[in-house]
């Protein structure tokens, strides 16, 4: 029961994050700049707009939704760190990697806990 009700929860909250971020996104695709392009449009990409979709996808999948997210935490950090080292790496670390870590880890646990019901319902 009790597990049920935090598996409701991390999943609404990562639907919530997501409509926050692609809404965040959404207000930062109109300052992009020619200079870092293609960069830029990766960062919106990765950091905001795929967010949502992942958490869509965590309803029915949320083992896949887990290394998705994390992959897109290593294309965020990996940008931090190519533009402004361990100091770029730090702020987009505070801006965007603590949620995604926090998701990953909810994500993950929604998987073991289907995967334990499965289990103890098929034996």
């Amino acid at each position: 029961m009790m597990r049920t009700i935090v598996v409701r929860v991390v999943l609404s909250i990562g639907i919530a994050y997501g409509v926050a971020a692609f809404l965040f996104g959404l207000a930062g695709s109109f300052t992009l700049n020619s200079r870092d392009l293609a960069e830029s449009v990766l960062l919106l990409l990765c950091g905001f707009f795929a967010t949502l979709p992942i958490a869509i996808l965590a309803i029915w999948k949320p083992s896949i939704s887990a290394v998705l997210l994390s992959i897109c935490l290593v294309v965020i950090e990996c940008s931090g760190l190519a533009n402004d080292g361990w100091h770029g790496a730090v702020l987009v670390g505070r801006k965007l990697a603590l949620q995604n870590i926090v998701l990953v880890a909810g994500y993950a646990y929604v998987a073991f806990v289907r995967s334990k019901t499965r289990t103890e319902n098929s034996t």
